[in-house]
């Protein structure tokens, strides 16, 4: 039997009870107070969208995943090349060898993306982004792997090219291996290198542009191999492709969902914000504070979207991860947890967190649960468990609603024994 019942924050106890609306506490299917509240509530951080996100505003592929709009953009650099699309065994042979667990790798873990007059191309693509800490705008290409600074033997394409996508349109480069190259340790040896570039202080986006494209293709040896403008077939024609994509209709749910029209990091972010506020909502008494000026294994300092953690309740660390629910066709809706850094190395427990949140985003509301002290169950991914860490990976039933797949989903959740802490309901 569910219980309803109205509780008042108590001025008293902290001010901040003071400030919050009349919230409804539910007992949950997993036995647990879960608190119900309104989006309202954190309108004053679903109202920011972020500096990185304000140019890109009404683009249907700013919101889409790194990985999807990485493939659309891959399709343009095909357009551009007069590439056409990999046969079956040009995949297989961009696709020799086998992972760490001896099973075949498939197209997506392809070691290059394409072969251009017999040339062995990656493509690595990245939007503009804000760097509040410099005040820069910036575009940063991750995972590529080069043979150079110590790392790797073997470099498995020839040519790199680079896609700058901005407000304005797509530039497409041809990279020289050389300008914006930057390392991170164990990191770069699993993920690869990445390559950054950053505009000047305190400069508009186009200036910021014309900035970045001055150091590779001036200070750098990097050339520019097209501009295509948002007006130009090119671009249309890979909206279109946008469009036609087989989830298009699926996540048309969120556009009018609040956090639905910005791009994952900045909702990331939002999230967080939200699961902290419901925390000191829920502790109201307990003292909070954020990771600061950690310093890693190697010596470096962490930044702030780089804590070991994302805060502290007293002397509790708590990390939260968040997910969409997404479509997949083959699957139906699903949630992806992922960068878990937890469960076991030679039979010791190695995990940074003393709690862990997690945050399941979709078209129904933005619920919250803490999962139970025990990892050994999650994903892993290989090589890269050491540095992305573990996944969980829970779906809906197949054919189902949405909604009704937002329910399963949490069932299965409370299977595991993940207790539920909270709901941000949209309406």
């Amino acid at each position: 039997m569910i219980f309803l019942g109205l509780c008042r924050g108590a001025p008293s106890r902290c001010s901040i009870s003071a400030l919050i609306r009349p919230q409804l506490i539910i007992q949950s299917p997993c036995g647990r107070r879960c608190f119900v509240l309104p989006a309202s509530q954190f309108q004053h951080i679903i109202d920011d969208v972020g500096l990185s996100s304000l140019p890109y505003a009404g683009d249907p592929l700013a919101l889409t995943s790194p990985s999807r709009r990485g493939k659309l953009l891959e399709s343009l650099v095909r357009d551009v090349l007069g590439q056409t699309p990999p046969t079956d065994s040009d995949a297989d042979a961009s696709s020799i060898g086998c992972c760490v667990n001896g099973r075949r790798k498939g197209r997506h873990q392809a070691e290059w993306d394409l072969t251009v007059r017999g040339r062995k191309v990656e493509v690595k693509a990245s939007s503009l982004s804000f760097d509040v800490r410099q005040s820069t705008w910036r575009v940063c290409f991750t995972n590529v792997k080069f043979a150079r600074d110590g790392y790797r033997d073997f470099q498995h394409f020839d040519d790199l090219y680079l896609v700058i996508y901005s407000p304005s349109g797509f530039h497409i480069l041809l990279h020289d291996h050389r300008t914006g190259v930057s390392t991170a340790g164990v990191q770069t040896r699993i993920r690869g290198h990445d390559v950054v570039v950053r505009g000047s202080r305190n400069e508009t986006w186009t200036d910021a542009l014309s900035t970045i494209l001055r150091k590779m293709l001036q200070d750098g040896q990097c050339k520019l191999v097209a501009h295509v403008s948002m007006k130009e077939r090119r671009a249309q024609a890979l909206y279109a492709r946008l469009r036609q994509e087989s989830t298009a209709a699926f996540e048309s749910v969120y556009c009018n969902i609040p956090l639905g029209r910005m791009n994952p990091v900045i909702r990331g972010h939002r999230i967080q914000q939200i699961g902290l506020e419901i925390d000191r909502l829920r502790s109201p008494s307990a003292h909070f504070v954020m990771p600061t000026d950690e310093i890693t294994k190697s010596g470096i300092r962490r930044g702030r979207n780089n804590a070991s953690v994302d805060w502290v309740r007293d002397d509790v660390k708590v990390e939260l991860k968040h997910a969409k629910v997404r479509y997949h066709p083959r699957d139906g809706w699903l949630v992806v947890f992922s960068g878990i850094k937890a469960g076991t190395a030679d039979r010791q427990q190695t995990r940074q967190f003393d709690e862990l949140w997690l945050a399941m985003y979709s078209p129904c509301g933005l619920h919250f649960l803490k999962h139970p002290p025990c990892y050994d169950s999650l994903s892993s991914t290989g090589l890269r468990t050491e540095v992305d860490g573990r996944q969980l990976v829970v779906f809906g039933s197949r054919g189902a609603h949405v909604s009704d797949a937002v329910e399963g989903i949490k069932l299965k959740l409370y299977a595991r024994g993940c207790t539920s802490l909270a709901t941000v309901r949209w309406q």
